[in-house]
């Protein structure tokens, strides 16, 4: 649930508040904020651990198809990607100087970090990044529960539970926000450029980057160019890391090829129906241990709707992208990286050289 999907939800409340009569208002009120404060529960729990993993039949939250980043406008070039971006790496050797530690203030090493930047320190580019996006989100989930507290005073007895929820979500967002005091909105709208230099610069970045792009849905018309720059090497990378069988891109990759569905959405922010593809994730995944009940049937239909001939030729690219070599998950493990698809927060740590 995203900060303008709050925003909208509360003037609609509001504004049902002044047109209905005093006794109903109260309690259609208090029925949608508490729909409301449930759904940015449950997006939040979501961001930190999927309570019931699948591949496509999870509830995601709703998006207006006029703003939408998924739209199939451009695809075609989404698949095409931009070889020189997708493929850029750094132009000079990764720098060894220290990363701040997690716990530290953002905005008092912003301007030496971001100098290191600028000469090419792929690495400070990608702690910076994290922080801002982590910031980000914090403070995100502050001014929800800020309007949820506003609209909630309005109300005589406000729901014990409703009370609790908005606790719960502003708890959230201070634990994310250490470190975050007194970054400007200038500084925080650097972090999707750190992300991709970052990324560009170090490929084991590049899976988190398509995962979670550090962009805001609902300012998807302000960022038009950002998310072009994203759509061009989101499909690369994430075949890339396929090629290597990385499990999660695996099933990344499945998810956007399998699911047609037009309003649930899972990540990443973009979907391309595409059944041979589809397939060959699939089937790819399936080799290596890889299997969920839930998107079987899905699998099954795919599979129907395509040729004999283009059966056999997705069978000739899974046996040519397939590694031997790599050893199969368990369905432990095949979990945790279904979890790991979907949820990837935003971490400084992985900014350090392994």
């Amino acid at each position: 649930m995203d900060k303008l999907t709050a925003t909208i939800a509360t003037h609609r409340i509001l504004h049902m508040g002044k047109t209905a009569t005093k006794k109903p208002s109260r309690i259609v009120t208090l029925l949608m904020l508490m729909v409301l404060t449930a759904l940015l529960v449950y997006a939040l729990l979501r961001s930190q651990s999927p309570a019931e993993p699948s591949l496509l039949q999870t509830a995601e939250n709703l998006m207006a198809a006029s703003s939408d980043p998924s739209s199939s406008a451009d695809h075609g070039a989404m698949q095409q990607g931009d070889k020189t971006l997708a493929n850029a790496t750094a132009p000079e050797p990764i720098f060894a100087d220290p990363l701040p530690s997690t716990d530290t203030n953002v905005a008092e090493v912003f301007d030496a970090l971001y100098s290191r930047v600028q000469r090419g320190d792929a690495r400070a580019a990608c702690w910076l990044g994290q922080s801002l996006k982590r910031c980000a989100t914090a403070r995100k989930q502050m001014q929800s529960a800020q309007e949820l507290i506003e609209i909630s005073a309005q109300m005589n007895e406000p729901a014990n539970s409703l009370v609790n929820n908005i606790a719960w979500i502003e708890q959230f967002g201070r634990s994310l926000d250490k470190g975050c005091d007194g970054l400007s909105d200038e500084q925080l709208d650097t972090t999707f450029a750190l992300e991709m230099q970052a990324a560009q610069a170090m490929p084991e970045l590049r899976l988190r980057a398509v995962l979670a792009p550090a962009l805001d849905p609902s300012q998807f018309l302000r960022d038009l160019d950002r998310w072009a720059d994203y759509k061009r090497v989101a499909i690369p990378w994430l075949e890339e890391a396929a090629k290597r069988g990385d499990p999660a891109a695996l099933i990344t990759l499945a998810r956007i090829f399998g699911d047609h569905r037009r309003v649930v959405r899972l990540n990443p922010p973009f979907r391309i129906a595409d059944d041979a593809k589809f397939v060959l994730y699939a089937d790819l995944m399936a080799r290596y241990g890889i299997r969920f009940e839930a998107a079987q049937a899905d699998l099954d239909a795919a599979r129907e709707r395509l040729s004999a001939d283009a059966q056999a030729k997705v069978l000739r690219q899974v046996d040519a992208l397939y590694l031997p070599q790599r050893e199969k998950l368990n369905e432990v493990q095949a979990q945790q990286k279904l979890r790991e698809s979907l949820s990837t927060p935003a971490d400084p740590s992985q900014c350090e050289v392994q």
